[in-house]
């Protein structure tokens, strides 16, 4: 008598192939590397302990502005991964029901599902066509190339907190909105250096290498179809061109510790041209779609898993910015309205600048006060 092979049974991963198993292998360790990346920032979440160097200060305790960040990012992963999810799903059942025999559920089912299915690209694809979708994923890119890179980079070489490159990756792999708002905890719990290092040249050029140029590349993105001499692949080189850049100013080693007087006005030479792109993206959409836009948007937000996905990242980065700019008062609301139109990109770039303004004022005057002693 035969014996049926129960679903997803591991008996059966003896008999996958090699191609099989490969792609079981990576679906299974992104979603471990996730994990593992929520793991390993947790260090960066705890404040530093006090050290008589003069380098360190005192942590702050996890206080009201901690909790809001960390119910925000449990919030940001529910709406970005429940739609994630789904993504998966949809493409499995789409992939399956294709079939002259749709296939029971079993581990080699998933494997011939990865095998034959480029599930980043068609995600990528399916969120960045056409210009209600890149409207979605130029709020996505232009925020984490420009202005959320340089925040990590100079808030949290100020801070001394850790693993910055972690950060980026978490947001690149799970979701922006997540890794901005658990930044945003590990910001709370860090008090400012009460003496900085200076940031040495290599780390400014590498900071506009992986700002700006970026930057440019995603505004280039949805061009490059039309160019003839270019191979059939180049938005996908130039996809990972985007991807990894942001990382050089992340991965350098920690300046030197030298003292510096104040806060370095370097910080709003690293947002671009993102936000006019964008401004100029949305008046397009007006053009077209005039008081019917939100709703347009919307109802391509819902069409796909995908893009629910991506939208519901912009959201949630959108609302952590703003709940940032609130809780430090940034950025006044006739000062976000006027940003708005540069997306989350232009909204992020105008708080940060301008905080950084006003730290930069208040250091000064706390050095003046200090002389006068």
């Amino acid at each position: 008598m035969a014996v049926v092979a129960q679903p997803f049974s591991l008996s059966e991963l003896g008999s996958l192939s090699f191609a099989q198993l490969i792609n079981l292998s990576i679906l299974t360790t992104y979603l471990l590397t996730v994990f593992g990346l929520f793991l390993y920032l947790l260090p960066a979440l705890r404040p530093p302990k006090a050290a008589g160097d003069g380098w360190h200060v005192e942590g702050k305790d996890f206080n009201g502005q901690a909790w809001v960040w960390a119910v925000w990012t449990i919030v940001s992963f529910a709406l970005t991964w429940t739609y994630m999810f789904k993504f998966l799903y949809h493409s499995y059942t789409t992939f399956n029901s294709s079939r002259a025999v749709a296939s029971p559920h079993s581990f080699a089912t998933v494997a011939d599902w990865l095998v034959h299915t480029t599930l980043f690209l068609d995600a990528w694809e399916t969120v960045s066509t056409g210009d209600l979708g890149w409207f979605w994923s130029l709020g996505v890119c232009g925020f984490t190339v420009a202005p959320w890179t340089a925040f990590l980079v100079l808030e949290g070489r100020r801070r001394a907190i850790p693993r910055l490159w972690a950060f980026l990756l978490l947001g690149q792999l799970c979701a922006i909105s997540v890794a901005t708002s658990l930044f945003f905890l590990a910001v709370s719990r860090h008090q400012r250096l009460p003496r900085r290092r200076i940031l040495p040249a290599s780390h400014l050029i590498a900071a506009r290498i992986g700002t700006v140029l970026p930057t440019i590349s995603v505004l280039l993105h949805p061009f490059l179809p039309s160019f003839s001499s270019l191979p059939p692949n180049a938005w996908a080189y130039n996809l990972a061109l985007f991807h990894l850049l942001p990382f050089l100013p992340l991965l350098l080693p920690h300046p030197a510790l030298d003292p510096y007087p104040g806060t370095p006005r370097h910080h709003e030479s690293l947002y671009p041209i993102a936000p006019p792109y964008h401004a100029l993206l949305l008046l397009r959409l007006l053009a077209e779609h005039r008081g019917a836009l939100p709703a347009a948007l919307w109802a391509h937000l819902n069409s796909h898993p995908a893009r629910a996905s991506i939208g519901w990242d912009v959201l949630c980065t959108a609302a952590a910015v703003l709940l940032w700019a609130g809780m430090e008062r940034a950025l006044g609301w006739r000062d976000i309205i006027a940003s708005a139109s540069g997306g989350v990109g232009g909204l992020a770039g105008s708080v940060f600048g301008r905080w950084e303004k006003a730290m930069s004022e208040r250091e000064k005057r706390e050095e003046k006060i200090g002389k006068g002693k």
